[in-house]
This record gives C-alpha cells, sequence and structure tokens, in this order.
C-alpha cells in the first residue's frame, strides 16, 4: 500500500500548489491570442484565459485612450480630433459618427456596451455638446477614476489567489488522511471501499468536499464579477 499512498500524497501535492491556470497557459504557449487548443490543456480553458486577457488589455488601452483624450483637449485639440486622434479603436463607433456627422454621444453609449468604462464619457459628451461646456477637466478625472479602479481590481484579483488555493487544499485534505493512515499500517481504503458504513462515510464525504468547494467558487466568482 505504500506505493499508493505515495501517489496519492504526490497528487494531492501537486493539485494543491499548481500554479494559477492563466499563468500556466503563458508558460506552455506564450500569448494565448489566437492560440490554437494544444498540449494537455483542454480548448475551454485556452478560450477562458484568451478571453481574460483580451477583456483585460481592452480595459488598459481605453485608460489609456482616455488619458491621452484628456491632454489633447487640455492642449486646445478640438473635440472631435481629439476623439479620433486619441483612441480610434477604443470608440470606433463614436469615431465613425465623428466622421460621417453622426450622434456622437449615442455612438460613445453604443461603445460603452462593449466597453462600460466608457458610459461616463458618453454623458460628458453629451452634456457638453448641449451647454457648451469643456470636457478636458471631466475627462481627466474620468480617467483617472479609472485608473484607480483599475488598480484594485488586479489587487483584489491577486488576493483571490489565496482563497481558490485554501478551497483546492480544504478538498485534499481528506486525500492526505487516507494517504497517512496508509502509511501508519492502517487500511482506510479497505474500510471505505469494503463495508457499507465506510461507503456511506466516503459518499458523504465526496459529496460535502465538494459541496465546500463549489460554494467557495461561487463566493469568488461573485467578487470576480464585481471587478
Amino acid at each position: 500500500m505504500n506505493w499508493m499512498s505515495a501517489g496519492l500524497i504526490a497528487a494531492a501535492v501537486f493539485l494543491a500548489i499548481r500554479p494559477d491556470p492563466g499563468h500556466r497557459l503563458e508558460l506552455i504557449v506564450g500569448d494565448v491570442r489566437g492560440a490554437p487548443a494544444r498540449g494537455s490543456l483542454p480548448a475551454s480553458l485556452l478560450r477562458i484565459a484568451a478571453r481574460k486577457q483580451k477583456a483585460n488589455e481592452a480595459r488598459k488601452r481605453a485608460i489609456e485612450a482616455l488619458a491621452t483624450l484628456a491632454a489633447d483637449l487640455s492642449a486646445g485639440m478640438p473635440q472631435q480630433q481629439a476623439l479620433i486622434s486619441s483612441g480610434e479603436g477604443v470608440w470606433p463607433a463614436a469615431s465613425g459618427a465623428v466622421r460621417f456627422d453622426g450622434d456622437i454621444a449615442a455612438a460613445l453609449r453604443q461603445d460603452a456596451v462593449r466597453m462600460p468604462l466608457l458610459a461616463p464619457l458618453a454623458a460628458c459628451w453629451s452634456v457638453s455638446e448641449q451647454q457648451g461646456g469643456g470636457l478636458a477637466i471631466s475627462v481627466a478625472r474620468m480617467a483617472e477614476q479609472a485608473r484607480i479602479a483599475e488598480d484594485i481590481r488586479v489587487q483584489l484579483s491577486a488576493q483571490l489567489a489565496g482563497p481558490r488555493a485554501t478551497a483546492r487544499i480544504l478538498m485534499l485534505l481528506p486525500a492526505f488522511g487516507i494517504a497517512m493512515g496508509m502509511l501508519m499500517g492502517v487500511n482506510p481504503l479497505g474500510w471505505l471501499l469494503g463495508t457499507l458504513p465506510g461507503i456511506a462515510c466516503l459518499l458523504a464525504g465526496i459529496a460535502l468536499a465538494g459541496l465546500g468547494y463549489w460554494w467557495t467558487s461561487r463566493i469568488v466568482s461573485r467578487v470576480e464579477m464585481l471587478l
């Protein structure tokens, strides 16, 4: 039984200390954008990691575009020209509205559906068109708030790695207990798999461990939805 207990311990340690899947993905395939599903990672993991990285990069580009727009407006550049030069790829609908004399505020609201942090820019632009107020100060504050929010989001994402690791370790503790029992000469697997009370305890333990992992993952997922 020693080989079985050693295998259980090795598997439990690997699952408990394995790095974040996104980090493993970067080490294996590098930039995941457009990378095909290959190797030992499932295609779903590739898609999730690529989507997450793409969303992070899009947020960073939007924040940089807001900061550039604020600087251009402060320098005296016309609003429409500044909007195109600062982030044509970030707000494509608004850039198209500028080129074809469309409703820029409505186009910015359309861009905000894809990138929610642009919603305040649409509101400020609408007020500026109606009342003639300057955009430079509002956009500068908007860019600063967006940068602060992004820093908080990154910090929270890093702190969530702890709860995830804790959930994995708690789920794998029974495997450590079984392995330790085998090392001490006891046969817990024989009792768990060979008797009715043992089977009942095994099923109950698996159910409770799965429920605990699901509950912890749900809490973490809810926090991630707020980021």
